[in-house]
């Protein structure tokens, strides 16, 4: 799977996401799930790719 970059609410970056997934939600719109790839954040990303 490609690489994305998401922003992270909790430490205030935009970052690689890391162990990203592919979900469609209810609308049919697709987004990727995954955690923030900094050291000491454990913040859960989202981001709607179409």
């Amino acid at each position: 799977m490609a690489t994305f970059q998401a922003y992270c609410m909790k430490c205030k970056n935009k970052v690689i996401v890391k162990s990203p997934r592919k979900i469609v939600m209810s609308n049919g719109r697709t987004r990727v799930s995954g955690l923030c790839s900094r050291e000491n954040c454990d913040g859960k990303l989202s981001k709607i790719i179409s």
